[in-house]
């Protein structure tokens, strides 16, 4: 396997347009519960790593 580095700004759009991805294909994926329980840990996945990746906001 090859590794590229990539920018964390690169890395939050990846992340945003996964999640995009996911919600998209959960929302249209309403009878198959195995697959959208799938979906939901992938989605789950990827919103940990991105909150990981955003700095905290602090309310003033």
């Amino acid at each position: 396997m090859i590794l590229i580095p990539v920018t964390e700004t690169e890395q939050i759009n990846y992340l945003f347009k996964r999640l995009n991805q996911i919600d998209n294909k959960i929302q249209s994926s309403r009878k198959n519960r195995k697959y959208k329980h799938s979906l939901m840990r992938q989605y789950e996945f990827c919103n940990n790593e991105l909150n990981d990746l955003l700095p905290l906001q602090h309310a003033i």
